[in-house]
């Protein structure tokens, strides 16, 4: 009899958390396993435990076990094309944002230009590998995205955080999103 291996929980439905405070998904994202970016498989962005990821948009999150690096979103793309795309390592690639926010807030590279060098992404990409989690959050209505990953840049501290827009993490996230479609 085969059995199969239950991937880690990297997996938040929105739904779950519209009428709780902010800092409820805060904290749920910084405790949840996440995935590790080493064992990562494409299949892994489409399916969660052998259960389709129903529609593959929202907000994703890279982390390590001591800090959030950055907090993206997809609203167009699934998680299955977008989250990839971050670990190219080509300087000027279009959509490699963890690989230049490693570069720049964790081993305060100085950037030469409006890239990084290609050695610098690729020391980027290895540490992300070696240290990197990945977490999806599941939206199910794309009016919601933009704003949730906005709230979440102002609120869970990550590499990419706003310099100065911040939201109460006592506020009730429905309260605050733009209502459902």
């Amino acid at each position: 009899m085969k059995t199969t291996q239950q991937t880690p929980n990297y997996l938040i439905e929105l739904s779950d958390f519209l009428d709780k405070p902010i800092e409820n998904l805060v904290n749920e994202i910084k405790e949840i396993e996440g995935i590790k970016l080493s064992d990562l498989k494409v299949r892994d962005l489409t399916y969660c435990n052998d259960k389709l990821i129903e529609p593959g948009l929202g907000v994703y999150i890279f982390k390590t076990n001591e800090q959030i690096l950055l907090v993206g979103k997809t609203s167009s793309n699934s998680f299955t094309e977008r989250v990839p795309k971050h670990f190219d390592v080509r300087p000027g690639a279009w959509f490699n944002r963890l690989l230049f926010i490693v570069c720049r807030e964790h081993y305060k590279i100085k950037i030469n230009g409006k890239y990084y060098e290609k050695k610098d992404y690729e020391k980027a990409s290895k540490f992300v590998f070696e240290n990197g989690k990945l977490v999806l959050i599941n939206a199910k209505d794309l009016n919601q995205i933009n704003e949730l990953e906005n709230i979440l840049r102002g609120t869970a501290d990550p590499l990419n955080k706003f310099k100065t827009k911040r939201y109460d993490k006592a506020d009730i996230l429905s309260n605050i999103l733009p209502p459902r479609l």
